[in-house]
């Protein structure tokens, strides 16, 4: 991950092994990776893209809201609403 807390397909490259089915790429704090590239790289390969979304509800990239891009978006009310008990 770069200093700016957004991850890059060369990131992800690094730590994949032969055995890696998956990429989990995370959005911290409501700044958005650039996932177009990392799903596009890695779904060439075969591999699932899992997008952690818990801290960065409601947050989009130019080409549209984070977590509809990997296979799999996971997100969290209660870390971004303040709700009790996530609602």
């Amino acid at each position: 991950m770069s200093a700016n807390l957004r991850t890059s397909v060369d990131d992800v490259e690094a730590a994949r092994t032969k055995s890696t089915r998956a990429v989990y790429v995370t959005h911290f704090l409501g700044l958005p990776t650039d996932i177009v590239p990392i799903a596009e790289h890695f779904h060439a390969r075969g591999l699932y893209v899992i997008e952690d979304c818990a801290q960065a509800l409601y947050s989009s990239t130019p080409s549209g809201p984070v977590g509809s891009f990997g296979d799999l978006g996971i997100f969290s009310l209660r870390k971004f609403l303040p709700v009790r008990d996530g609602g």
